[in-house]
């Protein structure tokens, strides 16, 4: 009778072990395989030896002892106005120095001086940045960075509870556990 108690006691607590293990990650997720290819997809199902994703209605199957790494999907993070600030300062960099390097006067008479480089550069910088406003906010508007978070996977344990009746009329109570073994590296 302790037996009994000991082994009911026994399941009792590895139960939910071998099932909360097999929680797994939600959302979109980027999977990398070890010859480098990478499979963007929705998880479907999770078993010990295959992890499967879809992909635009199509079902992939992955083996696990071909992943690299997992990660999910965090969502996509736009960055509008550090792309549309760079792209003026850009333009306004690029025009002034064009307007300095190409400003050329051998005479006191003009506008700016014999020596207005300065000058041209900061006129070049004024247009080219006014210039640039437009293309900056396509830049901005175009940037989108999507982020994503490596997960782990749970173990590729597989564990099962087995229920039936014995044949003297009782109930017989199995465990099935397999563990794989490791690839070799």
């Amino acid at each position: 009778m302790t037996t009994r108690w000991i082994f009911g006691a026994s399941i009792a607590i590895l139960a939910p072990l071998g099932l909360d293990a097999q929680t797994a990650p939600n959302g979109d997720l980027r999977v990398r395989q070890a010859d480098g290819t990478v499979i963007t997809g929705t998880l479907v199902e999770m078993a010990p030896g295959v992890l499967r994703l879809e992909d635009a209605g199509v079902i992939i199957d992955i083996e696990r002892s071909r992943i690299r790494t997992v990660e999910r999907r965090l969502g996509s993070h736009g960055s509008f106005a550090k792309s549309f600030f760079g792209s003026i300062g850009v333009g306004a960099l690029l025009v002034g120095a064009a307007s300095a390097l190409s400003y050329d006067c051998t005479s006191d008479d003009c506008w700016l001086g014999r020596d207005g480089h300065e000058g041209a550069f900061a006129i070049g910088a004024i247009v080219g940045g006014v210039v640039a406003i437009p293309v900056g906010v396509a830049v901005g508007i175009a940037a989108q960075s999507e982020r994503w978070e490596e997960v782990t996977l749970p173990p590729t344990t597989d564990f099962a509870l087995l229920l039936r009746s014995s044949p003297d009329g009782g109930v017989a109570v199995g465990v099935r556990l397999t563990i794989p073994r490791r690839p070799r590296s």
